[in-house]
């Protein structure tokens, strides 16, 4: 953070970012607790045949996080780490009757690790915007169906999300936010049955910032 701090707060204190020099509150310093609902890319997976067979959608997701923020260079630059705990309407399928096989996942939990950064900006500068990156991680329980019978997999699913946000004050603690962003999935040199990538999340909720 120090090393990232003293490339940044350079160019916010010569005027690149603000040319006003006047101190900012800690609106955003510190610990806080948040809860938000959304809609996110949830995807399962499961080989069969030498194939990761995958299932997307995207569904309702209610998230709490947890996260300690440090507002430096001035008081205008945010920045720190976040986790999540969540339940998602995370139940998927994958059918094909020309192929005999269907497959069924099952998950209603996630959790996330990252982290934010972003800038103080607004008239009264008490506003955020910021990009975030994180790590979401699902675990599916997998039943197979095809000619040979039924058959049972674990899909440890692991995503990386990015994107932007905006949040604002309503009174001394509570905030509300709002983001949208992406994600990618690696699955190395496995063949998939579709492209689940770049599809869009959408998060909003309340924070409470201590």
């Amino acid at each position: 953070m120090k090393l990232l701090s003293r490339i940044i707060c350079p160019l916010i204190y010569f005027g690149v970012v603000f040319s006003d020099s006047g101190l900012l509150a800690q609106k955003f310093d510190g610990l806080y607790f948040g809860l938000t609902v959304g809609l996110q890319n949830v995807v399962g997976g499961s080989l069969v045949n030498g194939k990761d067979l995958l299932a997307r959608d995207t569904r309702p997701t209610l998230d709490l996080n947890v996260g300690y923020r440090f507002q430096v260079c001035n008081k205008r630059l945010v920045l720190g780490p976040e986790i999540s705990f969540g339940i998602v309407r995370g139940n998927l399928e994958y059918d094909d009757p020309t192929q005999g096989i269907n497959v069924q996942y099952r998950n209603h939990t996630q959790r996330s690790l990252g982290g934010i950064i972003g800038l103080v900006i607004g008239s009264d500068k008490n506003s955020l915007v910021y990009v975030y990156t994180n790590e979401i991680k699902r675990q599916f329980d997998v039943t197979i169906i095809d000619s040979f019978g039924s058959y049972k997999q674990k899909d440890k699913q692991g995503m990386l999300r990015y994107g932007g946000g905006f949040e604002f004050p309503l009174g001394t603690d509570i905030h509300l936010r709002t983001s949208v962003g992406s994600g990618r999935a690696d699955f190395g040199d496995q063949i998939t049955n579709i492209q689940v990538n770049n599809k869009l999340d959408f998060m909003s909720g309340v924070v409470l910032q201590f």
